[in-house]
């Protein structure tokens, strides 16, 4: 009789990348190559050393590590659903060594205070998460976590093109600085509960701010990845909520997040990209639709469908905006356009779309909802580029645009033809 293959467990995945893929990743960064002398020998004997060792290998391992660290934290979560004992998170723990070494190699390319305070807040929040003090819900953690090890591995290799550099790692690092702060206030029962969500929704904030400042300086795919990181804190802070309560601010403070991540910060992008009186215009156009429709979606949150939007949500909007801005650049028409779509499809209120976050959580399998998009974009980047990962985003946030108004077309099709039948 036949078995069915057991599938591996969340230490056996870490352990994996420890034994397995961390030595590649390591071996691969410029620093301890040079440390380890094994530049100038790699250079001369080329052959199959020099691949195994190249950064491209090490850039692949370490793109590898990343889907299993968050397929980890996934069967974690599957299994605190079910009620199941949970051990400590060996997952994060084997992530230290990879840590350390990326912090030590960055040096030169990012200032210390940030490294040295992230080694200390990884270090003490995974410290007391192994002697049982830590969240039980580690999903949001693990996924911004093993963004910001990816994109400093990335940066060393230097393969990060024009998405990946000093300055938007930084920004990212002490993104996390704040998110892992919090982290350790609720271990140590600093933070209550009830405060887990607002401090989602600043994080939320802090990307929408940092979405701004990458578009004045013209770095619109540093842009659509603050607010891609953005829509990940936003994924998570409406589940919090509904869990461990919020404020009497909670509401406001979300709405503040999403207007400036979702509004502000798009519109400021299209102002910068386009210019003058366009810019100004099309901007400020583009941020008082989102921020209305913000409006209309709280005031009557209460009487719609939790399940359903009216309108799709100001997040996609964003999506659409964003990455259109990074594949048309130079194509100000198709710019204002796919804004203008937005736009329209954000005050459709006649329009029901499906909540994807609540579809998705309501899944085992799902991902993690919202941080999927960041993953289909750091991990697209990689391999299609900046412009490829750029386009399967704005092709999903298109299409689940559209996809409301063609099934009634086609509803209303098939009702005509079965009109004709019954005649």
């Amino acid at each position: 009789m036949l078995t069915s293959p057991t599938r591996p467990t969340p230490k056996q995945l870490s352990l994996a990348r420890l034994l397995l893929l961390t030595p590649l990743i390591l071996i691969g960064l410029p620093p301890v190559r040079a440390l380890l002398g094994l530049t100038s020998s790699v250079e001369e004997g080329g052959g199959a050393l020099a691949s195994l060792l190249s950064p491209r290998v090490a850039f692949l391992a370490m793109a590898l590590s990343f889907v299993m660290g968050l397929w980890s934290a996934l069967k974690l979560k599957a299994a605190e659903r079910e009620g199941s004992e949970v051990s400590p998170p060996l997952t994060r723990l084997t992530d230290l060594p990879l840590i350390y070494v990326a912090l030590w190699a960055s040096a030169p390319l990012i200032p210390e205070w940030i490294l040295i305070s992230k080694a200390a807040l990884d270090t003490l929040t995974l410290g007391l998460s192994a002697l049982g003090r830590g969240p039980k819900r580690r999903s949001m953690i693990t996924t911004l976590s093993e963004t910001t090890l990816f994109a400093l591995v990335s940066l060393n290799l230097g393969l990060g093109g024009r998405l990946i550099t000093a300055d938007n790692v930084g920004l990212l690092l002490m993104l996390h600085l704040v998110y892992s702060a919090l982290v350790l206030a609720y271990q140590v029962r600093l933070l209550q509960k009830r405060f887990i969500a607002d401090a989602l929704s600043f994080s939320n904030l802090l990307c929408g701010l940092a979405s701004v400042h990458t578009s004045s300086l013209g770095e619109y795919e540093s842009s659509l990845m603050f607010l891609l990181l953005g829509a990940a804190f936003d994924g998570f802070d409406g589940a919090a909520a509904r869990k461990f309560g919020g404020t009497k601010w909670g509401v406001y403070s979300d709405d503040v997040a999403d207007g400036v991540n979702y509004g502000i910060a798009p519109g400021f992008a299209l102002y910068y990209l386009l210019g003058g009186v366009e810019g100004v215009v099309i901007g400020s156009f583009y941020a008082t639709f989102t921020i209305s429709r913000l409006i209309y979606f709280t005031l009557n949150k209460d009487a719609s469908d939790p399940n359903y939007f009216a309108g799709i949500p100001s997040p996609v909007g964003g999506m659409i905006v964003m990455s259109s801005v990074v594949l048309f650049r130079d194509q100000p028409t198709w710019v204002g356009f796919l804004a203008g779509v937005a736009c329209t499809q954000m005050v459709a209120f006649s329009t029901n779309y499906r909540h994807l976050g609540r579809a998705l959580t309501s899944s085992r399998r799902a991902l993690f909802g919202a941080p999927a998009y960041l993953l289909i974009f750091v991990l697209g980047t990689a391999l299609w580029g900046v412009k490829g990962a750029a386009a399967v985003v704005l092709a999903g946030a298109a299409t689940y645009g559209f996809l409301p108004s063609l099934l009634s077309f086609k509803a209303l099709f098939s009702e005509e033809d079965m009109k004709e039948k019954d005649a």
